[in-house]
């Protein structure tokens, strides 16, 4: 079948299988919301605005946003760099990211309230730091590449989805669509420049500087979140009323939402 054949299963996957499943719940979700009465909220005006003038907006788009560069580059030459790790089941160990995106999603699932969102995505910050790390120390044992495979997969697939969670904990729900959009425009730059970015990478200083690069903007994401941790846990405390309607709003964190 080769790699044209199986793009083109995917695609009928896609199109025979997905789409019609996302078109039968939103019809099911509107059904169900006009039953109900619920009248979806018009957008508040100037909350993107407010939003641009925070930290942690920024914070979040520019972690998202390194992590996503990450993986992007690593994900378009991991064949390239598995095999200058002297890796021979290169192949095998790049399949077995996918899967760790889905794993990692479920094991977030199974732990329910249990961890914060914050705790969440620190973790998943600090997964995809740990693989970068991982990945440097291959050469000295093949078997590494796996592990790397697991933690950049994993960090990577809970960070997808615990983004806009986060946005609706730090800069609230007030003109959630237009904030959460404006926060995801850094991650989706990054993964259209990743295949330049790494080939520039590579041309330059080769695979020993991509390895540099992509573990320091691991790290770097992973100190944001670590800024953003403790603001969030700062700001909880600050807070005489968290969650209720009186709050006075000196809750940087925006834990009070309007009724």
């Amino acid at each position: 079948m080769g790699g044209q054949g199986a793009l083109f299963v995917f695609a009928a996957l896609i199109l025979c299988c997905v789409v019609p499943v996302n078109v039968l719940a939103v019809l099911r979700l509107r059904r169900r919301a006009r039953a109900a009465g619920l009248v979806s909220r018009p957008e508040a005006p100037g909350a993107l605005r407010a939003a641009l003038r925070r930290a942690e907006f920024w914070a979040i788009g520019g972690a998202v946003g390194l992590i996503w560069l990450n993986h992007g580059i690593l994900l378009t030459y991991v064949l390239t760099l598995l095999a200058d790790r002297g890796a021979a089941p290169a192949l095998a160990a790049a399949a077995c990211i996918g899967p760790a995106q889905v794993t990692g999603r479920l094991a977030l699932l199974l732990a329910g309230a249990r961890v914060s969102t914050s705790g969440a995505t620190l973790g998943a910050l600090g997964s995809v730091a740990a693989a970068g790390l991982v990945l440097w120390a291959a050469g000295a044992a093949t078997g590494l590449i796996f592990v790397f495979a697991a933690l950049q997969g994993a960090g990577a697939g809970l960070l997808s989805i615990l983004r806009p969670v986060l946005v609706a904990e730090v800069l609230g729900r007030q003109g959630f669509g237009a904030v959460s959009g404006a926060v995801a425009v850094p991650a989706i730059l990054a993964s259209a420049a990743a295949p330049s970015v790494g080939a520039a990478l590579l041309g330059l200083g080769g695979t020993g500087l991509v390895y540099g690069t992509c573990l320091g903007m691991a790290a770097a994401g992973l100190a944001l979140g670590l800024w953003l941790a403790r603001r969030q846990l700062s700001s909880s405390r600050a807070c005489a009323f968290p969650g209720r309607p009186g709050c006075p709003r000196r809750c940087r964190a925006r834990a009070c939402f309007p009724p």
